[in-house]
């Protein structure tokens, strides 16, 4: 009889249990259990995917209405069509319908657009200034406030400076009887000339004094130089400012523009008057209501050797409270424009195709309704086609629009 027979039955029972616990930790099951995973991993892929290709493909496209209204409904005529497919472009394939919107193909005009970064400055802001020292008695604004041309904005004491001018007065008045004296003299002949050139000298400097004085105490009174909005204040009631000390900063927010730095290639191609839009937020989708107008004010007549790019000023032409000097913004330059082309919606280009290409909705037979081609038409109605894989030449792309030079006809149906 084997030795382990001899052993009790719970020491057995252990020996084994050790025995299958050491096979189960061991490098071989651990590697053997990893590749039966994977295994199994791929295939379950390779049975999801084949399901997926013969479910999808062909398909009833339903009508949603498009630019111009217009409602479809056609089956894909390629089992391939894009990059890396694998059925000839023709070669049908049954499935379900599937719903789609169509477009039409318009005329429209459509610009090259090129792209750039900076952040918008107001054409005229300034820092306004103490002409005059003193202590500051009053502050008339607050940052935000609207303010004209020559408006008060703070107050220095005046006392002292009116003081000095009284006193100024006072003197250049004596300096004037003075000469009066001295002129009468000198017609009678008992006064030499040296000593009327000493009290019209006098005179003058007590004159210059009284003058000077009166722009002290006109300067007490802070005035912004231009018409516009407190953006900054830097000084408290009760400051004790010095002559050109920085007290206010005044912005005009009605007139702003951006400077931008374009590459080289695009020399020659802005001009002075070009038209121009600026992004109010470079985060928010494209299309109108995200710009504001502009206009090309300034092209710099030379490229920068060291960048390779010249400047160019984009003045704001419409007011928008979404505008504000110091903004990031993007700045579009028009930098070439064509009228009466072919416009498509950019998002009807197939994105895998090896070629730039749409499908083109083919009615079926019996199936073409004219009427819903006309632009504002609203198709209530559901429409039985094929999609066919059409290649095109394209042109300029502006935003969610690019240009069609070949492959479509205005009218046709994508």
């Amino acid at each position: 009889m084997h030795a382990e027979t001899m052993l009790p039955v719970a020491e057995v029972a252990q020996r084994r249990v050790g025995r299958l616990t050491r096979f189960v930790t061991s490098p071989f099951w651990f590697w053997f259990s990893l590749l039966l995973l994977i295994a199994g991993g791929v295939l379950v892929t390779i049975w999801a995917r084949s399901g997926a290709d013969d479910d999808g493909g062909d398909g009833f496209m339903r009508g949603g209405g498009g630019r111009g209204g217009m409602a479809g409904a056609f089956r894909p005529n390629t089992r391939g069509g894009g990059r890396g497919g694998g059925g000839a472009p023709g070669e049908a394939r049954a499935g379900a319908p599937i719903p789609v919107k169509v477009a039409l193909v318009e005329t429209g005009d459509i610009s090259s657009v090129l792209t750039l970064y900076t952040t918008l400055r107001a054409r005229r802001e300034i820092d306004v200034l103490a002409k005059a020292g003193g202590i500051v008695e009053r502050v008339a604004v607050e940052v935000g406030d609207a303010v004209g041309a020559e408006q008060v904005l703070a107050k220095l004491e005046e006392a002292k400076v009116a003081l000095d001018l009284r006193r100024a007065t006072v003197e250049r008045d004596s300096a004037k009887r003075e000469l009066d004296r001295r002129q009468e003299l000198f017609a009678q002949g008992n006064l030499p000339q040296r000593d009327l050139d000493d009290a019209q000298r006098a005179y003058d400097g007590a004159d210059l004094t009284v003058k000077s004085m009166d722009l002290q105490l006109l300067w007490t009174a802070v005035s912004s130089p231009i018409e516009g909005t407190v953006s900054a204040r830097y000084v408290e009631v009760g400051n004790n400012v010095a002559v050109n000390q920085r007290l206010f900063h005044v912005v005009d927010l009605s007139h702003l523009e951006a400077e931008v730095h374009a590459p080289e290639s695009a020399f020659g191609r802005v001009r002075v008057g070009d038209a121009a839009w600026i992004l109010r937020d470079p985060d928010s989708p494209g299309g109108e209501k995200a710009r504001a107008p502009g206009a090309v004010s300034i092209v710099a007549p030379v490229v920068d050797r060291a960048t390779g790019t010249f400047a160019v000023t984009v003045k704001v032409t419409a007011a928008d409270s979404h505008l504000s000097p110091g903004r990031f913004a993007n700045v579009e330059l028009a930098i070439e424009r064509r009228a009466g082309r072919r416009v498509i919606p950019r998002r009807a280009l197939v994105a895998d195709s090896e070629h730039d290409a749409v499908y083109r909705f083919e009615p079926a037979s019996g199936a073409g309704d004219d009427s819903v081609k006309k632009a504002g038409a609203a198709a209530s109605k559901e429409r039985a086609g094929k999609a066919a894989l059409t290649r095109v030449t394209l042109g300029l792309t502006q935003g969610e629009r690019v240009e069609v030079t070949d492959g479509l006809n205005v009218g046709d149906e994508i």
